[in-house]
């Protein structure tokens, strides 16, 4: 799969004044209470990682390899388990 490798690079750079502000606080408020199986479709960097609480279980996809790389390094210290996988939503590798 095609990637962007310098977005990549930056895309938490970009962000991260509005992390700060005030996307972190709509991040934690929106998944504080999410329970059971997840699945986040275009999980960039992963970003919301950080904000899934113990015990959920989330299937992260993101069709760019760039991006990925770097959510790998965030879902291993998450709380919650994530499991990563590259897909584009168009075929997701779900029955």
């Amino acid at each position: 799969m095609k990637g962007h490798k310098w977005f990549a690079a930056v895309y938490d750079k970009m962000l991260a004044s509005q992390e700060k502000k005030f996307l972190g606080a709509i991040r934690k408020k929106m998944l504080e209470d999410v329970k059971g199986s997840i699945l986040e479709i275009g999980a960039g960097t992963g970003a919301n990682f950080q904000y899934y609480p113990a015990g959920a279980r989330v299937t992260a996809i993101e069709p760019d390899p760039y991006m990925l790389e770097r959510a790998r390094n965030r879902a291993s210290d998450a709380a919650a388990e994530i499991d990563l996988r590259q897909a584009a939503v168009e075929d997701l590798p779900f029955p």
